[in-house]
This record gives C-alpha cells, structure tokens and sequence, in this order.
C-alpha cells in the first residue's frame, strides 16, 4: 500500500472527501495496515518500531502536505526560507497536552513515557494501546498536520527532510545550499548528497548528531510560462 495511492483514491472515488480530509483518512489507513502487517510483527505476534513521515502533493496551483512526526516541509520563496510543516516534538505544548491527557508524561530528555522523542508517528503501537481514545486522543498518533500552499511566481523549490538534516543544519542554510547547488549547475540528485554529506560528518562522540539516518527531497517548481533548465 503507497500512502499517495491511498489519498488520492479517496479523494476521486468520494465526492464528499476535501483533499486534506483524504490526507488524514489516507495517514490513519496506512498506520493500521501497519498495524496489521504479518512482515512487520515480531515473534510475540507485536509490531514494533516507527517512522515519520511526510507527503507533498502538487496539485495545479496548490500544494498539500501531511506531516506526521518530525520530518519537515520547507519553501523557498523568492531565496528565504518558509517553514511549512511543524515539527511533532513532545515539548511541543498542544502534543504535551495531549500526551498527559492520556496518561503519559514527557521525560527530562523531552521523550514521551522516556522512550520515543517523537510526538507523532506510523508504527509505535505500543504508544496507541487505549481502546478508550480515538487515534487523535493516543499517546502517540499518525493523525497529520495538513497545510495548503498557493503557488505563484515567488515560489523556488521546496525540500522535504527528515530530522537527522534539521538536527545539524537550519532551513536558511538547506537553502542556501540548494542555491549555491543549483548555481553551479549541479543536478538535485547531487545537490542531496552534499547536504547529507554535510549532515553525516563529523559525527558529534557526545550528541550521536551526524549519525542519524537521513533522506532528502528537492523538488523546482518551474513556472508553467518559463523555460527553465530541468534538474534532474
């Protein structure tokens, strides 16, 4: 099952879903095939471990994203950088709220019940045991963030990373780096590798930073009424 497929069948087979409604059905749908996975489950019959994960759909004019976890979304609109998603941390004061309301805690090291730093999550169903909550209401949830950009001329290109990038570097210096990339007519594919290689080393023997495991996506948004040199 690919969470796009999911969203976007939903979406064209139901007239009565919005395109951010079939982004939060698609999320909790893909969280329970999760669940149910015989590859997935340990021998006691259990699923363990997670992922983040975050999606963009271009669509026309418009962009969505759903952001479950501490993956992130940013644009770069006219050179700056614009976050577009919010990290699901649970320091976070709406995710603490809700993790206390379901009788957890967030530790001194900001991890919920002391083991997992991410608010938001597929998998970790040890964390959505409460037969008691709905799925927005658990300790941990694959509900999405969902966020709509208009695009318009000012619109550069955007990035979507997971937190071992946003550990080491902030959203000015990702851009900064894809603009220099792009300047030098180094094609995206090249341009993600010098950021993760910027990322992985050196590695911090204190923090673990650098050690992370790391994807990246860059992807121009080329103007329909220009012609542009296509990265590849």
């Amino acid at each position: 099952m690919k969470l796009s497929n999911e969203v976007i069948r939903h979406y064209e087979t139901d007239p009565s879903f919005s395109f951010p409604q079939a982004i939060e059905l698609g999320c909790l749908l893909f969280d329970d095939v999760l669940r149910r996975s015989k590859h997935l489950k340990s021998p006691n019959g259990f699923v363990y471990g997670g992922t983040t994960g975050c999606a963009v759909w271009v669509m026309g004019d418009i962009m969505y994203s759903g952001n479950v976890g501490d993956s992130r979304f940013i644009l770069s609109y006219e050179g700056e950088p614009h976050a577009v998603t919010v990290d699901h941390k649970p320091r976070n004061h709406m995710e603490k709220k809700r993790v206390v309301k379901a009788g957890g805690y967030i530790s001194e090291d900001n991890r919920i019940n002391g083991v997992l730093a991410v608010s938001r999550s597929f998998g970790d169903f040890q964390f959505k045991q409460n037969d008691a909550l709905a799925a927005h209401e658990q300790l941990v949830t694959a509900v999405p963030d969902v966020r709509t950009v208009e695009i318009d001329d000012g619109c550069d290109f955007f990035v979507v990373a997971t937190d071992g990038i946003w550990d080491m570097l902030t959203n000015k210096q990702v851009v900064d780096m894809v603009i220099n990339g792009m300047g030098d007519e180094n094609p995206l594919h090249k341009i993600c590798e010098d950021i993760i290689n910027c990322c992985r080393t050196p590695i911090d023997p204190e923090t673990g930073m650098g050690s992370d495991n790391m994807s990246i996506i860059i992807c121009t948004l080329i103007s329909r009424d220009e012609e542009e040199e296509e990265y590849l």
